[in-house]
């Protein structure tokens, strides 16, 4: 935030810098606002398009962030033609901070995800799982992506939770003329708390 306490010659242009992971409001739109206020109100708002960076590494650690896919029922393989697969995937190191309130998980091209099967967790110790994991809401589903929430009874931020696994198991089939999915999983944690 820049205060200007005097009269400025117009134009005026400031600079902001090391900014390596700001909270995006929205999954709809890549952009950010720059907001100009003036007696308690907003006069302006910019809009501009950053060369906005996502981090892919834990800051803390350098540890890369990653998304690894494991079939649950038939571990070697997956099957084609209408098969309802299981997957384990698991999301490391997303939890980066305190604002994160939605996960949004895509699938790759190929691969149409149930709308009827989702279970998510996070990597718990036993003396927190009573009984269970922590857990995350399914919030909302699609044949492509799912949503992930924090559920409302969600434990209060602790640093650790940034070396913590999503766990997510999904029902799956792949297309009958698809060798092999195409591109790869991907997760973007977002701070706003609505869709």
């Amino acid at each position: 935030m820049i205060k200007v306490t005097a009269n400025i010659a117009s134009p005026y242009s400031f600079i902001l810098s090391g900014m390596r992971n700001p909270n995006q409001q929205s999954y709809t739109t890549n952009t950010f606002s720059t907001e100009r206020w003036s007696g308690g109100s907003i006069t302006h708002r910019f809009y501009t398009n950053p060369s906005v960076v996502h981090i892919t590494t834990d800051p803390t650690s350098s540890t890369p962030l990653r998304i690894t896919f494991i079939p649950t029922l038939t571990p070697n393989y997956q099957l084609k033609y209408g098969f309802p697969n299981i997957a384990l995937i698991k999301i490391s190191k997303l939890l980066q901070n305190l604002n994160i309130q939605h996960i949004r998980l895509n699938a790759p091209g190929g691969i149409t995800l149930s709308t009827q099967y989702c279970n998510a967790t996070v990597q718990s110790s036993s003396a927190e799982a009573k009984p269970y994991p922590f857990r995350l809401i399914c919030h909302s589903m699609a044949s492509n992506h799912i949503i992930l929430r924090l559920q409302s009874d969600y434990p209060f931020w602790d640093p650790s939770f940034t070396q913590r696994d999503i766990n997510v198991y999904l029902q799956y089939t792949i297309a009958d003329a698809t060798t092999s999915p195409s591109g790869n999983w991907n997760a973007v944690a977002y701070s706003h708390l609505t869709l």
